[in-house]
């Protein structure tokens, strides 16, 4: 609703209309020239300004920059509307740090990524322990989950299967398969290692003995299977941060990034009511006659109005002005 509340004759519209033409700011590029010079220590950023945006790592001169974009978008031709045009500045501001705070808060979550997963592979290195009497006991499948385990029993795995091509069960196989499942193995370990023995005992081109190659080559290839995939598990849960778990990094997350969510929305909401305030106050100006002596007080009063309605806004409450409305 617009502040003026006066009833208007046909005759006073049509005057104003014709001012109005006539209230439009400069035109000139000299008029121009000297409506800036006179603005120009406003756009400047105050002292402690200043300081704090140096503090933060950013320029003056952009923000000098954007309010003198924004002086020259809106065009202010009275001290309350410059005023306004300054607020905006300051909104925006505020607003692209929201934006910086946001995407470092993002990025500082995906580092976290990296660093957790970098406390992990050192909490895991240290949780190894070498207990030689365990390892010649069960062997290399019962001890820890390291990479560099699972290395070593997948080239014992291999070695194992190259010895069975070559038809010795007797020089190799035995030590490999004692280094990999100990002097006291359990389940495929021991069946593996029976294999063996029964082969050492028979003879290999025998029905018996064929089958036991067989059998060993079909328990090899188990073992080996089994192991690619307890790594690969190994690999995802402990060390590897997939690609999806980079994405979900970036969804915002705590009560900080909602808190900075609310910000934005109250400095965009203000924003929006600096944008109507300072139209409804140039719209006024330009309907309002420069020297009709008819309603002048109102006019003051008017005016008044508004500088209430904008100090109040400042302020963050409604000044009698805005009241009213």
């Amino acid at each position: 609703m617009s502040l003026v509340q006066q009833t208007l004759t046909p005759a006073s519209l049509a005057a104003r209309r014709q001012n109005a033409q006539k209230s439009t700011g400069p035109r000139t590029p000299e008029g121009k020239r000297r409506v800036a010079l006179s603005f120009s220590h406003l756009v400047a950023p105050g002292r402690s300004l200043r300081r704090s945006m140096l503090a933060l790592g950013e320029s003056p001169r952009h923000f000098k920059r954007l309010l003198a974009e924004l002086v020259a978008s809106h065009r202010p031709a009275t001290p309350s509307e410059l005023m306004l045009v300054e607020d905006l500045a300051a909104l925006r501001w505020q607003r692209r740090r929201c934006e910086r705070a946001r995407a470092g808060r993002l990025a500082w979550q995906r580092e976290e990524l990296e660093r957790a997963k970098l406390r992990r592979d050192v909490e895991a290195d240290r949780a190894l322990t070498f207990d030689p009497a365990a390892l010649r006991a069960h062997g290399l499948r019962s001890a820890p989950e390291s990479e560099a385990n699972y290395h070593e029993v997948i080239d014992l795995l291999d070695r194992v299967e190259e010895e069975i091509e070559k038809g010795d069960y007797a020089s190799s196989i035995p030590g490999l398969l004692k280094t990999l499942y100990g002097e006291q193995p359990t389940g495929r370990g021991a069946a593996l290692q029976g294999l063996v023995a029964d082969l050492n005992r028979t003879d290999s081109i025998s029905p018996f003995g064929e089958q036991r190659q067989a059998a060993l080559r079909i328990g090899i290839a188990q073992e080996t299977h089994a192991v690619l995939r307890e790594y690969q598990s190994f690999e995802r849960q402990r060390a590897d941060i997939t690609p999806l778990l980079r994405e979900s990094s970036l969804a915002p997350a705590g009560d900080d990034l909602q808190q900075l969510t609310r910000e934005e929305a109250s400095i965009d909401h203000q924003i929006e009511r600096k944008i109507k305030l300072l139209a409804e106050m140039q719209r006024n100006r330009r309907v309002e006659p420069r020297d009709a002596p008819e309603g002048a007080g109102e006019s003051q009063a008017t005016a008044a109005d508004t500088e209430s309605a904008m100090e109040g806004d400042r302020r963050g409450n409604p000044g009698e002005g805005e009241a009213k409305r």
